[in-house]
């Protein structure tokens, strides 16, 4: 997908989706690739549809979703056999320096699933009415090395459920405001193997890393195998701040 010289453009498929749900199939490309499937272009609209992307490989986000209806839904599966294209078993979902922010439910299967990186250089946001995310290998959040704002968010409005091998979150090395989040305004359930969560660093301030929950639902965070939960502080020196986000 993209706004030229793709297989559809981003307003023709925002159209589509206005009229009712679309699937985008990685063999369902005019031409042979590696399983991707690549978002290119800017989609929005606002009806109670769905958007699916079935990838064999790696789902890239690599522009800005939107969808505003009440129970509209987006649903990101990477390794999943579809049409000829056989399941790479290595595919991640990924978003990075755009925003997905769908009213309704978002639901994300496949290997890996990664929000933000240290490259970044704009906020990374992944966040539904609801969220489901069922991985077999790791969930990483991770904000910028370096420069200002390059956030990395998942986030949903009400309830959420994370399922992974490992989760990461890690705040910024360096520059200001590249924190890194997961938080749920209901109930949220995390299951995973280890979870790591590592504040930031550099000589500003707003790095932080955090697992958050706000509202009136209720937080449960489950270990399987053994594994272990590991939080380290930062390593900033910078001013202090009384950001809201810090604390709760």
């Amino acid at each position: 997908m993209a706004p030229s010289g793709g297989d559809i453009t981003g307003a023709t498929l925002s159209s589509n989706l206005d009229g009712g749900n679309i699937a985008i199939r990685s063999s369902g490309g005019l031409t042979g690739g590696s399983g991707n499937v690549n978002i290119n272009d800017a989609v929005s609209w606002s009806a109670d549809t769905a958007l699916t992307v079935i990838a064999a490989n790696d789902v890239n986000v690599n522009a800005g979703i939107t969808a505003t209806g009440a129970t509209s839904g987006l649903n990101l599966n990477a390794s999943a056999a579809n049409g000829a294209d056989v399941a790479t078993g290595t595919g991640s979902v990924n978003v990075v320096n755009n925003s997905v922010v769908i009213a309704g439910a978002v639901e994300v299967t496949g290997v890996n699933l990664n929000v933000g990186s240290a490259a970044a250089t704009a906020p990374s946001l992944l966040q539904g009415g609801s969220l489901s995310a069922a991985l077999s290998g790791d969930i990483s959040v991770v904000g910028a090395a370096s420069g200002s704002g390059a956030s990395a968010v998942m986030y949903s409005n009400g309830t959420q459920s994370l399922s992974a091998n490992g989760i990461m979150v890690q705040g910024g090395a360096d520059g200001t405001y590249n924190y890194a989040q997961i938080g749920a305004g209901g109930d949220q359930q995390i299951t995973a193997g280890g979870i790591a969560i590592q504040g930031g660093g550099g000589t500003s301030y707003g790095n932080y890393a955090q697992i958050t929950h706000g509202g009136s639902g209720n937080q449960a965070i489950s270990l399987t195998g053994g594994g272990a939960l590991t939080l380290q502080g930062g390593s900033g020196t910078g001013a202090a701040t009384d950001d809201p986000r810090v604390v709760n």
